[in-house]
């Protein structure tokens, strides 16, 4: 009896217990230390990051922020200068077309002034031709002479106008095609009607006093 149980304790301590311990220490143990150096990976930091502390990494991501903003400021401020440019070259392109309009307005009144101007003189040339025919001749060789100079060179007159008139309209048109800007059509087109209209006046004006002395020449004739 004796003996039996002594091996049995023994048995149990060596076999069980001794199996058990070196079973779970060195299978579970050291397999989840395996496990655990086999999913570790080191953390790759970028080079402009190596050697620097967390507080100089802050400051360069705050400069770059910095840079950034005051880039996009100045682009935003470049994008707001086109705008407006865009806005007074708009501006400018309505005022050159109402600017247009109106010396085209001009040119067309110019243009039914100087077909008025050769009505009339048409039409005065047709009178004189009638009141010649039925004034008599006059004694004086001299007063007659006087006369006919005088229709001849108010005839003249005319026709020099009219040429004018051509030459100013010529210029006009000349002066629009040769034009390089905008500004600069609109600039020689009033010009030349200005110059035209001033020219007409004066040329009114004399044409109308000897329109006056040929009146009392016919009225003192007949």
């Amino acid at each position: 009896m004796t003996s039996l149980t002594l091996n049995t304790n023994k048995t149990t301590g060596t076999g069980i217990g001794g199996g058990l311990g070196k079973t779970t220490g060195t299978g579970l143990g050291g397999g989840l230390g395996g496990l655990g150096k086999k999913d570790a990976q080191p953390i790759e930091i970028p080079p402009e990051l190596k050697g620097k502390t967390v507080k100089q990494v802050l400051e360069q991501f705050e400069k770059q922020l910095e840079e950034q903003v005051r880039q996009f400021q100045n682009q935003a401020r470049q994008v707001a200068r086109w705008d407006r440019e865009i806005f007074e070259c708009l501006s400018l392109m309505q005022h050159l077309e109402s600017q247009i309009n109106t010396v085209e307005g001009a040119q067309k009144e110019l243009a039914q002034t100087t077909k008025s101007l050769l009505d009339e003189q048409t039409e005065f040339i047709k009178t004189l031709t009638d009141e010649k025919e039925k004034i008599q001749i006059p004694e004086s060789a001299d007063q007659r002479q006087r006369l006919y100079h005088l229709a001849f060179e108010l005839s003249n007159n005319f026709i020099s106008m009219e040429n004018n008139l051509k030459s100013i309209v010529e210029q006009t048109d000349k002066s629009s095609t040769e034009s390089t800007t905008e500004v600069g059509k609109i600039e020689q087109i009033a010009n030349c009607h200005l110059d035209a209209m001033r020219w007409i006046e004066h040329q009114t004006s004399s044409l109308e006093e000897k329109l006056d002395a040929l009146t009392k020449k016919l009225q003192t004739i007949q």
